[in-house]
């Protein structure tokens, strides 16, 4: 029986650009194990300038930029 990969939190997120306004998408999630799996960080990147956003985001789906 195959086992159940994780839902990323947010992961249709789709972020606005804070320095030209284009569209940005996640490239990385990395749980946080310390927090018993309860939260992530996420790397999401712009696809027009490649500006990169991190934050953290528990399962409630509260975002908290870093």
């Amino acid at each position: 029986m195959p086992t159940k990969q994780p839902h990323t939190i947010g992961v249709d997120d789709r972020l606005v650009c804070p320095e030209c306004g284009g569209e940005m998408t996640l490239i990385n999630a990395t749980p946080e194990p310390a927090r018993g799996g309860a939260f992530e960080w996420q790397t999401f990147e712009c696809s027009t300038c490649l500006n990169k956003v991190e934050r953290g985001v528990n399962k409630q789906d509260d975002p908290h930029r870093k």
